[in-house]
């Protein structure tokens, strides 16, 4: 439904790599998994997202939720 093609245009996003854009997209993308109870996947787009965007906000944020996850 609606969440999968949001996670769909996410990952499009994320995949351009520019910087504040990409890291929104894969937070974003990571809670969507969360909330569809794939904590795997959703580590995996965080772990991506301070892999790739380390000063992004976002970043900290990600670092955040990988030690509660």
């Amino acid at each position: 439904g609606d969440v999968d093609k949001a996670q769909e245009i996410y990952n499009q996003v994320a995949d351009m790599q520019e910087s504040g854009v990409a890291a929104k997209a894969m937070f974003n993308s990571a809670r969507i998994s969360i909330q569809q109870n794939d904590n795997a996947l959703a580590k995996a787009y965080l772990q991506q997202l301070v892999d790739n965007c380390p000063n992004s906000e976002y970043a900290l944020l990600a670092k955040n939720m990988l030690n509660v996850l």
